[in-house]
């Protein structure tokens, strides 16, 4: 129950709730959200905030950072194959590929890196730079 959890854990349950983000991107056209976990390292590192943007129609997603609702949760990972209605991910730190994903669970793109003055191109580069890296590692 929210109301029983303390402001600042409403906040960051609030902004892992996909239909909170939804909301606000309808709204707004954007929203931020602040990164819980290690997939998106050093790229993204536990605790870094994005700025998203609302999806656009026809948009392609090869190699975009999407966030997306993925058993019950908000993933941000990287785009690596896009279709019209599905798209494979995968985090920068992970080897493996996520399972298919439905367009319609994609929640908005990653637009920005908080602090940083790199935005949706320069990321959306360093994160297929570091997935080719690994992919060129791993085969070593």
């Amino acid at each position: 129950m929210i109301g029983c959890v303390p402001l600042m854990q409403r906040e960051l349950h609030r902004a892992f709730d996909a239909e909170f983000l939804r909301e606000e991107l309808r709204k707004e056209g954007r929203a931020s959200l602040r990164m819980q976990g290690m997939s998106m390292a050093p790229l993204l590192p536990q605790g870094t905030r994005v700025k998203l943007r609302s999806l656009r129609p026809g948009e392609d997603l090869t190699s975009a950072i999407v966030a997306f609702e993925a058993h019950n949760r908000v993933v941000v990972h990287v785009v690596v194959e896009s279709s019209e209605q599905h798209q494979l991910t995968q985090g920068v730190a992970s080897s493996k590929r996520d399972a298919r994903t439905e367009r319609d669970q994609v929640i908005g793109v990653v637009q920005s890196r908080a602090g940083w003055p790199i935005h949706e191109r320069g990321l959306r580069l360093a994160a297929t730079g570091i997935l080719r890296i690994r992919a060129l590692l791993s085969r070593t």
